[in-house]
């Protein structure tokens, strides 16, 4: 199973979340090419750590909702703040993906007055999967 779309990163972060969504699991060789990969995909000339590619603002982000996003400031949000949850759910404690959750908080504290904590994300999507599992039964 590929879940990486070398042309897109969000649409390899959505391929991995609607995996999780399902109730798949990552091996621990899954979880580190995609951290690797993802991590290789870091933007580092714009304000955001992680950027729609240019195929993703070609064609346009849409949410795992099905809403399509229309404005680049929202589909920069959001390919930001849905590659930080992912690598919350798949590599927590990897001193790279703290490197980058720790410039996250350092650039949207500065910009919002925002603090991203892993933990709270965790705890977020804890609950969204109790209550999938929940609806499913």
């Amino acid at each position: 199973m590929n879940l990486i779309d070398e042309r897109s990163l969000y649409q390899t972060v959505t391929n991995a979340a609607m995996f999780l969504f399902d109730g798949g699991t990552f091996t621990a060789a899954q979880k580190t090419r995609l951290t690797k990969w993802i991590l290789a995909h870091q933007n580092k000339h714009e304000d955001f750590i992680f950027y729609p590619t240019v195929r993703d603002l070609k064609t346009g982000v849409t949410l795992f909702s099905g809403e399509r996003l229309r404005t680049k400031l929202l589909a920069n949000n959001v390919v930001e703040l849905e590659t930080l949850r992912l690598l919350a759910l798949i590599q927590p404690t990897s001193p790279s993906v703290r490197r980058v959750f720790q410039a996250a908080n350092e650039q949207l504290s500065a910009l919002c007055f925002a603090d991203v904590r892993e933990r709270r994300v965790r705890a977020r999507l804890h609950r969204f999967f109790a209550l999938r599992d929940r609806v499913r039964s």
